[in-house]
């Protein structure tokens, strides 16, 4: 009987204990989880998570508070850095600690230049903090996910892409026919000429307003030119002797002139190159030559009409226009 006695009370002394100890039991296995247990009498240690400007960290930490945390981490702020909620807030099991950065940027916009103070850890928020917008076709250097850092210089670059048409002439051409009935100071136009329009299309693309390329997408004769056509005279009447001899030539005004010892100054010429047959209309401007047998010294310009330069003296033809 004894022995069952004490064998009641054992077992009641066993479950008193066990209730007892539930509470603190559960509160190791809390701490074991959650935080490093301290015998009683020590601080203990809590995880907490440390977002540093971005950078997240799992830290044990026995500071109470906040500023604590900060010295026992040897963590150092800036002028301009800011730290959630204030510094003697008190550190609690699986709080977050969080550290905004100051960085000071350079951010250009269109070319246009100007310097700013952000938190923000990305390039895309910075600028949607700054209320810049990107276009379709504008880009940004360094990229939108990229990370902000101090110091760092953002560069917006405003796309265009517009098409650009523009129009350009064609020249005419010019046909001249020759009439023997028409004296030959008189050329008479026929159908007057017109220019063509050559359109072209391009594709051009700029940078902050600044050009960076140009392509042809199309082009099309918009307008076709319309040839000029002139009926010239090639009726000459001379009058007086015709006289041959030599002819050379030399370079003085670089038009249809010539130099003859004895046709009045300011008249007219026609000259024919005895070899070929070909013919051409000067004007006496100057005297000579006075060699033996030489008749007329042409511009060079005339002299090629009618022969090679490097002819240098030639039999010639000379009569004096009278119309």
């Amino acid at each position: 009987m004894k022995k069952m006695v004490r064998l009641l009370v054992l077992a009641m002394l066993i479950i008193t204990g066990v209730w007892f100890l539930r509470d603190d039991i559960s509160q190791m296995s809390f701490w074991h989880v959650n935080e490093t247990w301290m015998p009683e009498g020590y601080s203990k240690a809590v995880r907490v998570t440390l977002d540093d400007d971005g950078r997240v960290f799992d830290v044990m930490t026995k500071s109470t508070n906040i500023k604590d945390f900060l010295d026992e981490q040897k963590i150092v702020l800036g002028d301009e850095d800011v730290v959630f909620g204030p510094l003697e807030n008190r550190v609690y099991a699986h709080a977050t600690i969080g550290i905004h950065r100051a960085k000071h940027i350079t951010l250009a916009v269109g070319g246009e230049k100007r310097a700013l103070v952000t938190y923000q850890t990305s390039v895309e928020r910075m600028l949607l903090e700054n209320d810049v917008i990107l276009g379709e076709d504008d880009f940004v250097l360094p990229k939108n996910e990229d990370v902000v850092i101090d110091k760092a210089s953002v560069s917006v670059v405003r796309v265009i892409v517009k098409e650009e048409i523009i129009d350009k002439t064609i020249a005419f051409a010019i046909t001249i026919e020759e009439d023997e009935k028409l004296s030959w100071r008189k050329a008479i136009v026929t159908q007057k000429g017109e220019a063509g329009i050559k359109r072209s299309t391009y594709r051009v693309v700029s940078y902050d307003g600044k050009e960076i390329d140009r392509t042809i997408m199309k082009q099309e004769i918009v307008k076709e030119p319309v040839t000029e056509k002139t009926m010239q005279g090639t009726y000459v009447a001379v009058k007086g002797t015709a006289h041959t001899g030599l002819g050379t030539w030399y370079a003085y005004t670089g038009t249809l002139a010539a130099a003859s010892p004895w046709l009045p100054m300011g008249s007219y010429a026609k000259v024919t190159n005895q070899e070929n047959g070909k013919t051409v209309i000067v004007k006496i401007n100057d005297r000579g030559p006075f060699g033996k047998n030489r008749i007329i010294d042409l511009d060079k310009v005339a002299f090629a009409k009618i022969a090679s330069i490097g002819a240098g003296v030639i039999s010639l033809k000379v009569e004096e226009v009278a119309n």
